[in-house]
């Protein structure tokens, strides 16, 4: 019965679109019936086709290197520790593509990530979230704010991440989990060295 009353809370999702451009990651998260609040791009001429594409999202043109958490919270009227926000975070990928390409034009897109782990430092990513018929179902959270209690047969994602400027970029694991009778059970089954071994 908890998987029906998360499909009735589906609506509560909510996102923010980083580096948002004509709006495909906020069009795959609408199809998957989360509401999007905003995309971010620094390059206005985006914004005609993003708000075509995103009916009734608002288009910020701002640098993310500039603008500051406050202000984004201010402007959409967001709330720190929200379980129910997500923030999309897909940055440009011309500096970290393998085709033989002018690298020194994207060297500063290539700290984007670095600059969208601000926000989501400051907003208070969970640590997980329960997975249902949506990949993040609206059911129990794994956070500081999360009353929920686990029960036999949810299942979980647990998503620690690191981001950092020495890495020039991040890595975030996820792990989904079986909530057992006696604890829980992986059910992630993948390599964990970064040689894939």
């Amino acid at each position: 019965m908890n998987i029906i009353k998360n499909i009735n809370n589906q609506n509560k999702l909510k996102a923010v679109d980083f580096f948002c451009s004509g709006g495909g990651m906020s069009s795959g998260m609408l199809n998957a019936g989360i509401k999007i609040l905003a995309g971010i791009d620094y390059d206005n001429t985006c914004k005609d086709t993003y708000q075509a594409n995103i009916n009734g999202a608002k288009f910020i043109h701002a640098d993310v290197f500039e603008y500051k958490e406050e202000a984004l919270q201010n402007e959409l009227n967001l709330k720190k520790n929200d379980d129910d926000l997500i923030l999309i975070g897909c940055s440009p990928c011309q500096f970290w593509s393998i085709i033989n390409t002018d690298k020194t034009k994207s060297t500063k897109s290539k700290s984007l990530l670095i600059e969208f782990k601000r926000f989501v430092e400051y907003f208070n990513h969970a640590l997980g979230h329960q997975v249902g018929f949506r990949y993040h179902d609206p059911g129990s959270c794994l956070s500081p704010n999360c009353t929920d209690v686990l029960q036999e047969g949810m299942v979980l994602t647990i998503e620690p991440g690191i981001y950092g400027v020495e890495l020039n970029g991040g890595v975030r694991i996820e792990d989904n989990f079986l909530i057992t009778a006696s604890g829980c059970q992986l059910l992630s089954n993948y390599p964990r060295s970064l040689r894939g071994d």
